[in-house]
């Protein structure tokens, strides 16, 4: 269960929370065959069931998305995206290793065979989806009192049988295999030398196509395409085509004065990876005829029926296209990524162990979205300022016949390093530790959080406008600084066996971004989330249009906050007159421990083989227990903070904004998410314990 929180500007019912059920089965057979003394074979098979069921907690109920003015928003009925949630999952795999052992040759040849076949059901909003937004005239909360038809109206629905929740037949069947083939040597060119070298070369094979949508196929693609998209031989009734992916490597180990005191280690190499099935999924499930959808604003009245909801009846015979539409390029490729690393290992007096390392990935393919449905005809950029972002005057889908047509292609652009350093005291005298430091940094386009590929494309950020590629920015996946360590002591008797340890963590716990506080359809317009639009860093007052907030507040004075505010923030003050990059400053950099108390007793067998009763107890976030006021970690909610609030754009693109209240309050730039606490699940500002009972056999 996944329960929904509240705060001092939100209040989320429970009935908005996620009761997730996942059930897996997984068996293996493993032979291990020596022929001789030269070679010998590993071989593996396994086969797992993954059954997986995500509900809304509590009745069925639409979801309600209530706007309050300046106290805040309200939400509450289904989880938008649990309302009709299954993926059922069969892996089977195959995995043959053959050594041979041949002098300083120790060469390794292989195959790593996957066959996956999912079911996937996914209708979001299938309850109904219902937002009330503010006016000039009335809040949101006072619409919806008033029984006004809300503002905007979602739902996905069922076009194979217009049932609604898990019991629909719409559910996509999914193949993939995946075929990899290796071979390696590792050679001990000397005493103090080893070489290793490979290749792998894998296979994605994509056994079934999708559906056939012959009406956008010849209809719909012909007008993106004369609207200046590329969509890279994407079409409905086929799929990815089948490509060879190579992955040659080196590396090597040097054993600088031959007594293991000093190593040189290092290699390159590139590196296949995978997609989540549910990516590509999505074209299963979203070509037109399986999953409909409709946007409807200010037309539905709310309605609390599950089973009534808009559009009404579907001609299960002749269903008209309709929904998302979810595409691949016809040669879309793996993530494959280039690594390089370098590090050095020095034994230190006290028998202690000093490494230093270094990593370097490049991106050779990733994914990269688009949403081929925006009418570029559309586009205008913002005037009146140094913000000149692109914004759409109406969406103006050029089919109106579906939602959102999505492209999944893909990019070389993007990198990340890491550099690491540790200090290692082997165990000795009862006692053992390791401490160290890492600073790493990460830079891509898309960085793949979502799992729908919509809102892969929805959550970019480009003042260019979301379809251009644009430059690279920090990514979620970004590590920052680290300190980590731990040490443990233990003191052993003739029938027991007591250790003490403890572990501890210090980190940055993400990034987050300055933006514009608006949603999306009073601001940029194309379809993308609320609140997502990086802000402009105003060099001087000439450079953005304030105007007197609510409270009557003048302009001036929200200036004198906003440059402040901008002057206390090294990032701000540094980059006026340009945007905020997505995930520029780092949150504030907190330290956990843990600690761990094992009590062995060993317990002699009549045979003389010794086994262990052993009880453990676990205790997380340390701090906290403490001191309640310690061990606090904040959670950055989706890494944003609004700058600014958008309060209206003119006939001729000109915005005004007001300063978001708590600069007006005089916030902090180093405290901003101070009050914002991560209190839920294992992890969390609370500390929690976790007692153990084991017995272990020899």
């Amino acid at each position: 269960l996944e329960a929904r929180s509240s705060g001092s500007r939100n209040i989320n019912f429970i009935n908005g929370s996620e009761f997730f059920i996942s059930k897996t089965n997984s068996s293996a057979l493993e032979i291990n065959s020596i022929f001789n003394n030269n070679t010998a074979n590993n071989l593996t098979i396994g086969y797992t069931v993954v059954r997986d069921d995500r509900d809304p907690f509590g009745a069925d109920f639409p979801t309600l998305r209530i706007s309050d003015g300046d106290n805040g928003q309200i939400e509450l009925g289904a989880e938008r995206f649990s309302t009709a949630n299954l993926l059922d999952q069969d892996i089977f795999t195959i995995k043959n290793d053959f050594n041979i052992y041949k002098g300083a040759h120790n060469i390794l040849i292989g195959a790593n065979l996957e066959f996956f076949s999912a079911g996937n059901l996914f209708i979001r909003e299938n309850f109904g989806s219902y937002q009330y937004f503010d006016t000039d005239g009335m809040t949101g909360l006072e619409l919806f009192l008033s029984g006004a038809p809300a503002s905007q109206f979602d739902r996905s629905y069922s076009q194979v049988d217009n049932i609604t929740g898990d019991e629909s037949g719409a559910i996509a069947t999914i193949k993939q295999s995946l075929l990899g083939f290796y071979v390696q040597d590792e050679f001990q060119a000397s005493d103090k030398l080893r070489l290793t070298g490979g290749i792998r070369v894998d296979v994605p094979l994509w056994p079934n196509d999708v559906p056939e949508n012959a009406e956008f196929n010849n209809t719909t693609i012909p007008a993106l395409q004369a609207a200046g998209y590329d969509l890279e031989g994407a079409r409905t009734g086929q799929f990815i085509k089948s490509s060879l992916l190579f992955s040659p490597r080196f590396g090597f180990n040097y054993d600088v004065r031959g007594d293991q005191t000093l190593q040189l280690r290092g290699g390159i190499g590139i590196f296949t990876s995978r997609v989540p099935l549910v990516w590509p999924g999505g074209a299963y499930n979203n070509y037109g005829f399986n999953i409909g959808g409709v946007r409807l604003r200010n037309q539905v009245v709310f309605n609390p029926d599950i089973n009534t909801q808009a559009p009404g009846n579907v001609d299960l015979n002749n269903p008209a296209p309709s929904g998302q539409i979810d595409l691949f390029a016809e040669n879309f490729k793996l993530p494959q990524t280039t690594k390089i690393n370098l590090a050095v290992d020095y034994k230190l007096p006290a028998n202690m162990i000093l490494t230093v390392e270094g990593l370097y990935t490049k991106f050779n393919n990733y994914v990269r979205y688009q949403s081929l449905n925006l009418d570029p005809s559309n586009i205008r950029r913002l005037t009146g300022s140094p913000d000149d972002r692109v914004y759409y005057t109406s969406p103006g889908a050029i089919d109106g016949t579906y939602t959102g047509i999505y492209l999944g292609t893909n990019t070389d652009k993007g990198y990340s390093w890491n550099f690491t350093t540790t200090i290692q005291k082997p165990f000795a005298n009862g006692f053992l530790g390791t401490l160290g430091y890492s600073w790493g940094d990460s830079y891509s386009l898309f960085d793949g959080t979502s799992s729908q590929n919509s809102s892969q494309w929805r959550g970019f950020y480009n003042p260019a406008g979301r379809n251009n590629e644009g430059p690279v920015q920090r990514s979620a996946f970004a590590a920052g600084h680290r300190i980590f360590g731990s040490a443990a002591y233990s003191l052993e008797t003739n029938f027991t066996k007591t250790t003490f340890s403890l572990f501890m963590n210090g980190d940055v716990r993400g990034a987050y971004t300055y933006v514009v506080g608006a949603r999306n359809r009073d601001f940029v317009n194309d379809f993308g989330f609320d609140f997502n639009e990086v802000a402009f860093i105003p060099a001087d007052a000439g450079q953005i249009n304030l105007v007197e907030n609510r409270d009557g507040v003048s302009a001036a004075a929200q200036w004198d906050a906003l440059n402040s505010f901008i002057e206390a923030d090294s990032y701000l003050s540094e980059n006026r007159g340009g945007y905020a990059e997505r995930n520029s400053n780092w949150a504030p950099f907190k330290t956990i421990f843990d600690a761990r108390f094992l009590q062995d007793f060993y317990i002699e067998t009549a045979k003389g083989h010794r086994n262990t009763l052993q009880f453990s107890v676990d205790i997380f976030n340390l701090n906290n227990l403490l001191n309640k006021e310690w061990g606090q970690v904040n959670n950055l909610g989706f890494g944003t903070y609004s700058l600014v609030n958008l309060e209206d754009i003119s006939d001729e693109g000109v915005p005004t904004y007001t300063v978001n209240n708590e600069i007006l309050d005089g916030a902090d730039p180093k405290e901003i998410f101070n009050d914002n606490l991560d209190d839920s699940g294992l992890r969390s500002s609370r500390w929690t314990m976790q007692v153990g009972v084991r017995y272990i056999f020899k």
